[in-house]
C-alpha cells in the first residue's frame, strides 16, 4: 500500500479532487483505491504522483475560492465585484443556470464573512 496524490480527475464525478491524496495498490500499471465517496477506483498510474512527506503532514496550504470577472450566461461581474443581469426575456434554462451562478457567488461571499 502506497500514499498517491491525484493530478487529474474526471470531474466532479470523480470522486476526488486534484491534490487529493489516497492510500492505493499497484497492479500491472494501475492504482486501485476508494475514492472520497467510498467508490472502489482503478486508475493508469499516469493519473497519480507520490506525495512528498509534506504532503502527509497534518498542516497544508489551503487555497480560497475568489470571484472572478466576467460574464457567465446572463450575469455579469465587474472587477469590484458588482453582479449585473443582463435585461430580456429568458428560458428556463438560462434562469437556472444563472440561479446557479448567484448561488456560486452567494457561497464565497458568505465565506469571506464568516472567516
Amino acid at each position: 500500500m502506497v500514499k498517491i496524490k491525484a493530478l487529474y480527475n474526471d470531474g466532479p464525478a470523480s470522486g476526488y479532487s486534484v491534490g487529493d491524496v489516497f492510500e492505493a495498490n499497484l497492479y500491472d500499471g494501475y492504482y486501485c483505491f476508494h475514492d472520497n465517496k467510498g467508490r472502489y477506483r482503478v486508475r493508469h498510474k499516469s493519473e497519480f504522483d507520490l506525495p512528498s512527506d509534506d504532503l502527509l503532514s497534518p498542516i497544508r496550504t489551503v487555497m480560497r475560492k475568489e470571484i472572478v470577472p466576467g460574464t457567465y450566461g446572463i450575469i455579469s461581474v465587474t472587477k469590484e465585484n458588482k453582479i449585473l443581469i443582463k435585461r430580456g426575456s429568458y428560458t428556463h434554462e438560462q434562469l437556472r443556470e444563472a440561479a446557479h451562478t448567484l448561488n456560486q457567488i452567494a457561497e464565497v461571499v458568505e465565506d469571506e464573512t464568516t472567516n
